[in-house]
């Protein structure tokens, strides 16, 4: 795993950075030794983004750099003998990379498995997303083929409706802990396997004691909409059905101490905070507001080998294994993080992404001071299709053509999306608690301001794409004919001398006119000059020879 991070950070530098979250984060390495070149048990972090475009160029992966660009996490396997995941967020880290510098480059062997619109969408994902990964999150278990990082399980060693006494004992939680101090996570993706399923919040105890008896959480509208989501981008192959969906108390079973529950609330929910003995737990607000979901991906752990697809599928119409399913789940989950409104083309049709539904959009059109909205009409939305731009991607037209008169036309399209997720249902736990996901406020709050360690996140009713601007040439001003160092104009006609005699042997021409279609413009001026010498006007039009 080590090497084929090594590797893919190789292939793609302005891209991918990888470091050992142990060294980063000053976390001692689980007791044993996982492999030969790398034999120290380390939790390695993949950061993926286009880092030259982020304030701070290339070292803006170090701490204290601000930057607004969403932020997601995914994590391979808390569990090591879950084997589907690592590959998973492998292959998503593979093809993000490298199918953005395809685009970046306009072709070359990296190109073989995406077609020119799906990398001009991955290039886009780069661009507006942060990706953190860690393939092997539980480093020893994953080395061992083991569930337990030594006796631990990672999975309930999160500071959470636990024991304080029990949680943040495994380096593996450790490293997950000190990166999520320094980050703003808007969503969480934790592979697993031994069944098959895609659940969300609740999965702690205490808002779901009993089996299939859960509590909503405030944020139910938008951790639901989202998993069914993520479950339609994944889609099914053969034999094997699409995910079911479900609040993880009542689809797996509730456990103390989740990953889950604990990058969802561990930074409001008092009733399940826990402060572990020897380790502060007073996390900043913005950290712990992930809309963090579990994804089962297999009966099986291991897969089996023979069901886990290939990468030429991912972008197909139906991915053929676990795998490749798993990544059009991970992708889609860095697409829905954040909406945002882009241009397809030259200004009549737009594309509204990174949204579950489009609540309204239109285009703003300013014709020569005048604005004027114009309604989009849908042209295509099809969440398990990889065309024009990418993934889900509602895209819109308008027709425009009342405004071809307009002298300066700036068009700018604006879209209002997921509008549900504002409200909280009634009998949600805690009671009387309005929605707390940066996921849910950022579409729906305009107040929303949340920012940890330089990561701001802001929320906004209405997302609007970049200025398209179009001028007409004016027919109304004068009209200018060069010939041969000649400047004729509607008001007056200058020629050089050593071409009078030219000028006026062409102007006598039937072929000036074929040849050079200002002719009836000097033919204008000449009668024009007529005309008013007639009407003994003062004001003259002349011929001045210079």
């Amino acid at each position: 795993m080590v090497e084929a991070l090594e590797k893919l950070a190789a292939e793609a530098p302005e891209y991918v950075r990888l470091f050992s979250g142990n060294d980063a984060f000053s976390v001692a390495p689980a007791t044993g030794t996982c492999g030969v070149r790398h034999p120290r048990c380390d939790t390695w972090v993949v950061a993926l983004t286009h880092w030259a475009s982020l304030p701070g160029g290339a070292a803006a992966e170090k701490e204290g750099v601000v930057s607004k660009r969403a932020e997601v996490y995914v994590s391979g396997a808390l569990h090591g003998d879950e084997r589907v995941g690592p590959l998973a967020t492998l292959s998503t880290l593979r093809l993000l990379a490298l199918g953005a510098r395809c685009h970046d480059d306009g072709g070359g062997e990296e190109c073989d498995v995406v077609t020119p619109e799906v990398a001009r969408w991955l290039h886009g994902l780069a661009r507006r997303r942060i990706l953190y990964a860690t393939p092997a999150t539980n480093a020893l278990g994953y080395a061992r083929r083991s569930r337990m990082e030594n006796s631990l399980d990672p999975n309930r060693d999160f500071p959470i409706d636990t024991r304080s006494d029990s949680c943040l004992r495994s380096a593996t939680a450790r490293v997950v802990d000190a990166l999520f101090r320094r980050h703003v996570f808007q969503v969480v993706v934790t592979f697993h396997g031994g069944m098959r399923a895609v659940a969300y919040e609740w999965g702690a105890p205490t808002y779901g004691r009993r089996r299939h008896q859960s509590l909503a959480s405030p944020d139910e509208a938008s951790q639901k909409e989202t998993s069914e989501y993520l479950a339609r981008a994944a889609g099914g192959f053969g034999r094997v059905p699409k995910y079911a969906v479900d609040r993880m108390n009542s689809i797996v079973y509730p456990v103390h101490g989740g990953m889950e529950d604990w990058a969802y609330a561990g930074s409001w929910d008092r009733d399940l905070e826990v402060n572990c003995r020897g380790i502060r737990s007073n996390y900043p607000n913005a950290s712990l507001r992930a809309f963090a979901v579990l994804v089962e991906t297999s009966d099986d752990k291991a897969g089996p080998p023979r069901d886990l697809g290939h990468e030429e599928s991912v972008f197909s119409n139906k991915a053929d294994g676990h795998v490749s399913r798993n990544v059009r789940l991970a992708l889609a989950a860095l697409e829905v993080v954040e909406p945002y409104v882009e241009w397809l083309g030259n200004g009549n049709k737009w594309a509204v992404g990174g949204a579950v539904a489009v609540d309204e959009t239109y285009v703003r059109a300013n014709c020569d001071g005048v604005v004027v909205d114009v309604l989009g009409e849908r042209l295509f939305d099809d969440v398990s299709s990889w065309g024009l731009p990418g993934l889900a991607s509602f895209v819109y037209g308008a027709s425009l053509s009342r405004f071809s008169e307009c002298g300066r036309l700036e068009l700018v399209a604006r879209a209002r999306v997921d509008s549900r997720w504002a409200v909280a249902p009634r009998d949600a736990r805690p009671r009387d608690t309005k929605p707390q996901t940066h996921l849910a406020n950022v579409r729906t709050n305009p107040e929303w301001r949340m920012e940890n360690n330089g990561r701001v996140v802001r929320g906004s009713l209405w997302w609007h794409s970049s200025p398209v601007v179009h001028r007409k040439k004016s027919h109304r001003r004068r009209s200018l004919l060069l010939f041969q160092g000649a400047v004729v104009s509607r008001d007056t006609i200058i020629i050089q001398p050593l071409y009078f005699f030219f000028f006026f042997f062409f102007l006598t021409s039937s072929s000036l006119s074929v040849i050079i279609g200002g002719g009836s413009l000097v033919r204008r001026c000449l009668r024009c000059a007529t005309d008013d010498n007639k009407k003994k006007k003062k004001k003259k039009k002349m011929i001045i020879l210079v």
